[in-house]
């Protein structure tokens, strides 16, 4: 809230595993359904890194200082083998020079924090606000505190604001209107007002 009011308007959540699409889905709904109202919130969204740094990281590096950037780091990420076993991705060795030689050898694991640590460092000098939140592993018991964290974060956030988290006005609004366009019984006069504002609605068309 004290980030909004100094007009930064958008938070972004950056996931660092395709892992976590999912649930930085939910989190955009979360904050999206239960904190945007009466005008007033920050509108939530999403950056997939290492892959969006090249395209999106850019923006927050450079564009509009209304961004707040929210990193999820994994602080022991591995693949599973066959029978569940935990891994260690390694980039091969090989004999062809293309520049990257220094890197033979390594796990992506490493190669993915340090990318991580310089990304936090380049947007935090840059002005962007930064938050990290290091999650120690992927599993149940994480993921579900991450969660609940978030979850009461945007209960308390909005009540500060004298917003009520539990309802979602403004997804009535659009449900009604397709009630009343289906032909759902018992709108038969809110259709008739549809109809009327339909002609005034001017649109573009591609032919």
């Amino acid at each position: 809230n004290i980030l909004y009011k100094n007009h930064f308007k958008i938070e972004a959540l950056c996931t660092w595993t395709p892992k976590l699409k999912s649930l930085a889905g939910w989190w955009t709904q979360l904050f999206g359904e239960s904190d945007g109202k009466q005008k007033t919130g920050i509108f939530p969204t999403f950056a997939q890194f290492s892959t969006d740094l090249h395209s999106l990281g850019q923006y927050f590096q450079d564009g509009e200082r209304h961004i707040i950037a929210t990193h999820i780091k994994v602080m022991n990420e591995y693949s599973l083998g066959k029978n569940s076993a935990q891994r260690k991705m390694h980039i091969p060795n090989h004999s062809v020079s293309d520049g990257f030689d220094f890197l033979q050898g390594k796990d992506f694991s490493l190669v993915q924090n340090v990318a991580q640590q310089g990304t936090f460092i380049a947007h935090s000098e840059g002005g962007v606000p930064t938050l990290v939140w290091e999650l120690p592993e992927l599993n149940a018991w994480w993921i579900g505190y991450w969660m609940y964290t978030n979850m009461f974060a945007c209960a308390v956030g909005a009540y500060a604001r004298n917003i009520n988290p539990f309802d979602q006005p403004g997804v009535e609004d659009y449900k009604v209107n397709m009630f009343a366009l289906m032909g759902k019984p018992g709108f038969t006069e809110h259709l008739t007002k549809l109809k009327s504002k339909m002609q005034n609605v001017k649109t573009f068309r591609s032919c």
